[in-house]
């Protein structure tokens, strides 16, 4: 698990909350531009968060760390995941080849080349759509749901069964028309 401290002016830092946001902003960007699969992109800031608990990482480096951390997990995760050649292009070459594998050398053993034990929500929502006799439209609004919280820190220590049980249940609350009732109910008290 990732600490929460890496990015609250607990420790030696120039980046905050907000900047942490706009680089899993880009990286979804990046998922998306290279139709990589969803368990890339969740490994990918899962790697990140845990690399930035370990090290202090200048502003000016953050991106290059979002990058590597794609890297790693594409390599990873996806049957065939981009070259290297094209990893450095998505930053518009401010990053070299050899700035990417030093840091994914770095990256690597600063997590003593653990990559992932982790288990998106994804895989856990496959296991609760199963129940729910796979509702498409539960399942993508729960995915959109699941996603959003990728950009929000405090999510950063709940575990991910707990994103995928609380997003499909929210998908299947707002679907159901019981979100407008409760609603209703909740402005008719006032």
């Amino acid at each position: 698990m990732p600490g929460l401290e890496y990015a609250n002016g607990e420790r030696e830092s120039d980046f905050d909350w907000e900047t942490r946001g706009l680089v899993v902003d880009w990286l979804q960007q990046v998922h998306i531009r290279y139709h990589l699969m969803p368990e890339t992109l969740w490994t990918a800031i899962n790697i990140m968060d845990r690399f930035l608990s370990l090290r202090v990482v200048a502003k000016v480096k953050l991106q290059l760390v979002g990058l590597i951390s794609m890297f790693v997990a594409a390599k990873y995760e996806e049957i065939l995941a981009p070259s290297l050649e094209e990893f450095a292009s998505l930053a518009d070459n401010e990053f070299t080849k050899d700035d990417i594998l030093k840091g994914e050398r770095i990256m690597l053993q600063t997590l003593e080349f653990r990559v992932s034990h982790y288990c998106s929500p994804y895989s856990w929502m496959r296991k609760i759509s199963k129940a729910d006799e796979y509702d498409i439209q539960t399942r993508t609004l729960s995915k959109f749901l699941t996603e959003v919280t990728l950009l929000d820190h405090r999510f950063l220590r709940v575990k991910p069964n707990m994103i995928a049980a609380v997003g499909m249940y929210t998908a299947r609350v707002m679907l159901s028309g019981e979100w407008v009732r409760s609603q209703r109910l909740f402005l008719s008290a006032y």
